[in-house]
């Protein structure tokens, strides 16, 4: 996923096989920069990412859709800000280096999770709704808050909330931010107002 930023051309989000996302800035004038792979790692590997998808207004949250299980969340919202750093001396034991997947806990850069035991298929940022975004999860359409305190997270219920199998593709239309579309298996195309969700 390209950055939708001007300020940070060229920057890029790469979902993995095994559950990472690789931050990169693919041309750099500084080939320090240029070459850094600084990485999101969640708690459990070795299930892929279905999606990452960049919050369009505010650049530095990345929303992570991952495969279920029932150890971790497959919908992971990251800070990109508090992802490492770009200076290459950057030491193992320092907060902000969150390679070490054993301590999840210290990863500063994770802002907003939840999806325990759900499968993540595909992610859309809402414009009309600050900081909001919704998910397809298993068979239904969720609307989550990601200013929920981080604390409550393991366990945050959907703002609203739609049962139905087209949960694959989310995406929301440029002119009227309350309507989204999306498919199901088969190929049938879905159109939604999220005003109308429960």
């Amino acid at each position: 996923a390209w950055q939708p930023s001007k300020d940070h051309a060229h920057f890029f989000a790469i979902g993995q096989s095994n559950g990472k996302v690789s931050l990169t800035n693919l041309l750099s004038p500084d080939p320090a920069i240029s070459l850094l792979n600084v990485q999101l790692i969640p708690k459990t590997l070795g299930r892929p990412c279905h999606c990452v998808v960049w919050n369009p207004s505010d650049n530095r949250l990345l929303a992570e859709g991952l495969e279920k299980t029932r150890a971790d969340s497959s919908l992971i919202v990251w800070d990109v800000t508090r992802a490492g750093t770009s200076t290459p001396n950057k030491t193992k034991h320092s907060k902000s280096n969150f390679t070490d997947a054993q301590s999840p806990s210290e990863d500063p850069a994770k802002y907003f999770e939840t999806g325990h035991g759900e499968n993540t298929s595909s992610i859309a940022w809402l414009p009309s709704r600050n900081n909001c975004l919704i998910a397809g999860m298993g068979r239904f359409l969720k609307i989550f808050d990601t200013r929920a305190e981080l604390g409550s997270l393991q366990s945050c219920p959907p703002r609203e909330y739609a049962q139905h199998k087209a949960i694959y593709g989310l995406t929301v239309d440029p002119i009227s931010s309350h309507q989204i579309a999306s498919y199901a298996e088969g190929n049938t195309v879905y159109l939604w107002d999220i005003r109308s969700f429960q």
